[in-house]
């Protein structure tokens, strides 16, 4: 593990109080005044008390040794291939950290063609020690036990040692009843965990901070670990033991958490959908720290596992409770965008809560693949949608964060549409999902037409859909019809079924689509509706769910079954470039004697599209490392417009922490500059990314830290 660094003066009392990150907090009860905080893992003439070991004795460690580097190595990976630059020695001095300017906004954002540039610095192994980056929190800025926190068996002493909320989380419990950390055997002595009393709390401070990154796996940005674990029920206690999905040692109580970039702003996380702080998932050392297991997963989905299945659930996971910074809420309720926060504040409001750690997410190492997430929980406008059409058929809703929508064919067509910043077709693989919500439906709406009609949400060529003399009720039609589409469609019943509609449509007009009937659709029931596309196979596979429960298999769409002309040379262009909640008219329908009509009203929201690209993007002008100056190294790109830019490090090329984020504004140079105090030796990338979503941050920037 990484320990938090302390420095110590024997005060020969047990101490109350003591100062860490700047501020006062109880103390252990020792003989020594402690200082501690962490600074990339690089130890200098401090003393180490790591939270593994049983041993409450701080112990000294050498300071560092004022060497130069040989070289220093730049590589640089454009379009898969390597070119290598030599550049001379330089020293490794202590300098004042640089401002975090550059640090901006960010939420969820479409990743598109991803830019990686890796840098690595390289030092003598004999003379610097590698400078692992954690993603874990570094200070205890501020700690009160409250009332009723855990003591321990025999001695009575409190969980209240600050120093173990810091660092990486316990992965071996030492002594005669410990052993290597995992669900089923979480860790108990009182140099691994923090205990929070009712009343109590805790402030911890990250720095590097925690960024709201988009690759973030399933949106969460930051985890809690605790001290749950899973119950035994077989009774085996020697390595097979089986659970239900109970737990034990985790808190019964209500937490609030809250989060701030500056330490005095802080917004708390939307309690209906944050989870309890040391409830669940139970931790496991055999897993990642930094990487949250999925959040859908429940209690029940254990029940009947054993060790093998409880980590094959967790998929590399190490557990832990996740959080979203998209959660966020200011004492009004309303949501707040937040890039990146600090500080993380932990309040039990009842029974007790114990702190293992505390990570920061690691981004997702997806190379190419645009991903988009759009809650309404922001106006709609900022993230790039629009209407076309008719303006009265769709409503932001922001006290709900939902979008109003009424399907009324009488009108013209008409579309809330967003970019998607890319063109889909066929060879690549692509995804669509959105919440459904119908409080009314009716068909035969206009007159001499009392047939069904579909209402409908896609992915569309918007200059196709916004062509003159289009109709969507035409169908095969070479003139008329839809081109470039990929759509769900509903179709109420009047009196063949109700059909669930979903397919493709080419630039020709040829027809990919299959129908499920009879599949009615009820009012005032949430359907999840999730379309996958798998290019590999030219397969489109549309699930369901009604409440969150499975509804109805629907049927496969395959593009080697297609309607209209050409049928010779399979399915043609796709070329799709649009989001789309469509409303269209009715007008133009063949044959018409068999013509509908609907009109509906209903709400959409949690909209998810990714799509996996077809070729790396290749910057448009050359890298440059520049420094050492002043102890610090810069390194420069030509930015592009309305990107954003991610740096990364590791020192392993296997788990990337992101410490830095800048926001293209124009096309141009830019620049990250690192502290070489921070970062005597490893791996630096920057990843590119094109923003979907662009919001004013909301607090203010007031401190500055290393990279």
């Amino acid at each position: 593990m990484v320990a938090p660094l302390c420095w110590a003066t024997n005060s020969h009392r047990p101490l109350e109080n003591i100062r860490e990150g700047g501020k006062a907090v109880m103390s252990p009860q020792s003989g020594y005044r402690l200082n501690c905080s962490r600074r990339n893992g690089a130890a200098v003439h401090f003393s180490v008390k790591e939270k593994d070991e049983a041993s409450q004795v701080c112990r000294s460690q050498l300071g560092p040794v004022e060497k130069c580097f040989d070289f220093i190595a730049f590589i640089l990976r454009l379009s898969w291939e390597w070119r290598f630059f030599h550049f001379h020695r330089w020293s490794r001095k202590k300098q004042k950290s640089p401002s975090k300017e550059g640090w901006h906004q960010v939420d969820q954002r479409m990743n598109r063609n991803i830019i990686f540039v890796t840098l690595a610095l390289w030092a003598v192994p004999a003379l610097v020690p590698l400078a692992q980056p954690d993603p874990f929190a570094d200070r205890v800025i501020a700690y009160e036990p409250g009332t009723d926190f855990a003591v321990a068996s025999g001695s009575g002493l409190g969980y209240t040692n600050t120093v173990s909320a810091l660092g990486a989380p316990s992965s071996v419990t030492p002594g005669d009843f410990g052993g290597p950390v995992t669900p089923f055997a979480p860790p108990f002595l009182r140099e691994q965990l923090l205990s929070i009393g009712n009343g109590g709390h805790l402030v911890l401070e990250f720095d590097p901070p925690i960024f709201n990154h988009p690759n973030n796996p399933f949106g969460l940005d930051f985890i809690l670990y605790g001290n749950a674990g899973f119950s035994i029920t077989n009774g085996n206690f020697s390595g097979g033991g089986i659970t239900d999905g109970a737990t034990f040692g985790h808190s019964t109580g209500h937490t609030r958490v809250s989060v701030s970039a500056d330490n005095e702003s802080y917004f708390t996380l939307d309690q209906t959908v944050a989870p309890i702080v040391d409830a669940f998932f139970p931790s496991d050392a055999a897993g990642t720290f930094g990487i949250p297991a999925d959040p859908s997963l429940t209690p029940a989905d254990f029940a009947g596992a054993d060790l093998t299945r409880i980590r094959e659930l967790y998929q590399t996971s190490a557990g832990g409770a996740g959080y979203d910074l998209a959660w966020a809420r200011d004492d009004s309720g309303m949501r707040v965008a937040l890039d990146f926060v600090h500080y993380v504040r932990i309040d039990v409001e009842s029974d007790k809560a114990e702190i293992d750690a505390a990570s920061a997410v690691l981004p997702a190492a997806d190379l190419a693949t645009t991903r988009f997430v759009e809650t309404f929980d922001f106006e709609p406008a900022a993230n790039g949608w629009t209407t076309t059409g008719e303006i009265s058929l769709y409503q932001w809703l922001p006290a709900a964060g939902r979008l109003a929508v009424q399907w009324d064919s009488s009108k013209p067509n008409s579309y809330f549409h967003r970019p998607l910043g890319v063109t889909v077709e066929t060879n690549q693989d692509f995804s669509l999902g959105f919440d459904l919500v119908l409080d009314s439906i009716e068909f035969g709406t206009t007159p001499d037409k009392p047939f069904t009609f579909p209402i409908a949400l896609g992915l569309i060529n918007l200059a196709q859909a916004t062509r003159d003399g289009y109709f969507r009720g035409t169908g095969i039609h070479p003139v008329h019809g839809p081109k470039g589409v990929v759509e769900w469609n509903y179709f109420p019943d009047s009196g063949f079924g109700a059909t669930v509609s979903s397919g493709l449509i080419s630039q020709d007009n040829q027809w990919a689509f299959q129908n499920t009937f009879p599949l009615e659709l009820e009012t005032q029931t949430r359907y999840r509706i999730e379309m996958d596309y798998n290019a590999a196979t030219q397969t489109l596979t549309t699930t369901m769910s009604a409440n969150g429960e499975p509804f109805s298999p629907l049927n496969d769409v395959s593009l080697s079954e297609i309607f209209g002309n050409p049928l010779e040379g399979g399915f043609t262009t796709l070329n799709i470039d649009t989001l789309a909640i469509s409303n269209y008219s009715d007008e133009g329908q063949t044959p018409p004697e068999f013509a509908g009509s609907v009109k509906a009203a209903g709400h959409v929201d949690n909209i998810t599209v990714e799509v996996s690209a077809a070729q790396p993007a290749s910057l448009i002008g050359p890298i440059h490392l520049i420094g050492p100056i002043e102890g610090e190294l810069r390194l420069t790109f030509p930015a592009l417009a309305d990107w954003d830019y991610w740096l990364e490090q590791t020192g392993d090329f296997t788990n990337w922490i992101t410490v830095g984020h800048h926001r293209a504004q124009e096309t141009g140079p830019a620049s990250f500059s690192t502290s070489l105090d921070s970062a005597p030796k490893g791996f630096f990338r920057i990843r590119g990314l094109v923003q979907w979503r662009s919001h004013p941050l909301q607090i203010p920037l007031s401190r500055s830290s290393n990279y």
